[in-house]
């Protein structure tokens, strides 16, 4: 189960029913993240710990980023550290500003976009 949860979305990790492509998107980030640094980027051992490991990456969600997120069925029971960065950056120092708006892009917290 804990190797699953590397590449699992925010949104259900937090326990939506909703399924979409973001969820898809969001692994894809994952695998590419993972071959471009040569290890798992976010390799959570539970579930909890894997909402962490994306905080510390991505930052904390917000209703302003993720509108919906705070009725999210499991967004109230998790005490979420405050990260107020993204931190893609300075995990890969070395990619373009291409490769990192693709990386942005594929970890959009918000799954509409």
């Amino acid at each position: 189960k804990a190797f699953v949860c590397r590449y699992r979305a925010p949104e259900l990790l937090l326990g939506t029913t909703t399924q979409t492509t973001s969820i898809d998107m969001w692994a894809v980030g994952c695998i590419l993240a993972e071959l471009l640094a040569h290890k798992p980027l976010l390799p959570g051992t539970s579930e909890i710990h894997q909402i962490d490991l994306i905080v510390q990456l991505l930052g904390t969600p917000s209703e302003n980023i993720w509108p919906g997120f705070s009725k999210l069925p499991l967004a109230n029971q998790y005490s979420l550290r405050k990260q107020p960065y993204n931190n893609l950056k300075h995990k890969f120092p070395w990619l373009s500003e291409a490769g990192l708006r693709l990386l942005n892009f594929l970890f959009m917290y918000d799954p509409k976009k």
